[in-house]
């Protein structure tokens, strides 16, 4: 583009300049003083950019229509596209079919997805939107249960004590302030960790997978979106853990899109440190490879949202009509 190539020029000769007039004036300044000049000369181009590039994107999101500002905004989420520039590895967990794929574009950029019924099983209009929030069948606990397991096994190689759905200790007199706080005596964390953040000290993380789309999570501040999930998790649970259980308590928030909040992201933060120390290898590459991982489960569990089946009915038998069946039909063995 003209604009882009003149800009480029521009900068060329901002940073080219401390070099030139150092030849005109036949080396009169030092090498290193040259280096210097041309190495702030690059970080105010770089400034430049940055702020150029976001007018220029600020521009574009405001001629968009809302639905699309949305998508557009929750997939600049950081790590929410990274499924988007990987090779398709199946080795690797990385790679889709045609049709997955397809679906992933669709919700990546609000398109509607390909022969989606326009009638949900549960008798609702259908829709992108819908599909991520509808419960029957059971498909949101799916996207919700990948991740805590997907978290459990990565934490397991940091620490041998770890446990999905532990139970917590039952109140006995104990008073918990704020009516949303959890006291049921039955009541279980997604996942226990001893010294994930403090040695021998037992943290605690509950995962929460919301709809971005839906009209209650609808706010063109997504931060501000995570951190209202944040805060409700922690009114149900942090007093209960750091009093009852002393332990600490950290809510993983995601959105269905791939995007988290900011105290999920000091969490894998924390687990990638502890990874790349174990391994032996650089921080930087195992929390790109941890954010590809997420992004791929996510991605995952929003397609089956939007495709799987939601039959209402169940062909599952009990284990007396099973051994009833056995006993009247005189089954033989296997």
């Amino acid at each position: 583009m003209p604009d882009s190539a003149d800009n480029e020029l521009a900068n060329s000769f901002l940073v080219s300049e401390p070099l030139m007039c150092s030849l005109q004036k036949k080396s009169a300044v030092h090498t290193a003083e040259v280096e210097a000049q041309q190495n702030e000369a690059r970080k105010r181009v770089r400034q430049q950019n940055k702020k150029r590039q976001e007018g220029e994107m600020k521009m574009t999101l405001e001629a968009l229509n809302s639905t699309t500002q949305n998508v557009a905004t929750l997939a600049q989420e950081k790590g929410a596209s990274a499924w988007l520039g990987t090779l398709p590895i199946e080795e690797h967990g990385f790679s889709l079919n045609k049709g997955a794929f397809r679906d992933a574009l669709a919700l990546r950029y609000g398109w509607l997805p390909n022969n989606l019924p326009s009638i949900c099983s549960c008798g609702k209009a259908n829709s992108v939107q819908h599909a991520l929030s509808c419960t029957k069948g059971g498909l949101p606990i799916h996207r919700h249960n990948d991740i805590r397991d997907l978290t459990a096994m990565l934490m397991e190689e940091v620490s041998r004590s770890t446990e999905i759905e532990p139970p917590l200790q039952p109140l006995t007199g104990e008073n918990l302030q704020g009516r949303s706080a959890n006291v049921q005596d039955d009541s279980r964390m997604d996942i226990r960790c001893m010294g994930f953040w403090i040695k021998h000290q037992d943290a605690f993380f509950d995962v929460r997978v919301f709809n971005p789309l839906a009209a209650s999570n609808q706010n063109p501040n997504i931060l501000t979106t995570f951190q209202r999930h944040e805060r409700e998790k922690r009114r149900m649970y942090d007093q209960r853990i750091r009093e009852i259980e002393h332990g600490s308590f950290t809510p993983l928030v995601f959105s269905a899109c791939g995007g988290m909040g900011p105290s999920t992201t000091i969490a894998y933060k924390r687990l990638a440190a502890l990874i790349a120390e174990k391994r032996g290898q650089r921080y930087c590459r195992v929390m790109q490879w941890l954010r590809c991982q997420l992004s791929f489960s996510l991605l995952r569990a929003a397609i089956a949202a939007i495709r799987g089946s939601r039959s209402a009915h169940s062909s599952r038998q009990s284990a007396a009509v099973i051994e009833l069946a056995i006993a009247e039909g005189r089954v033989p063995s296997a």
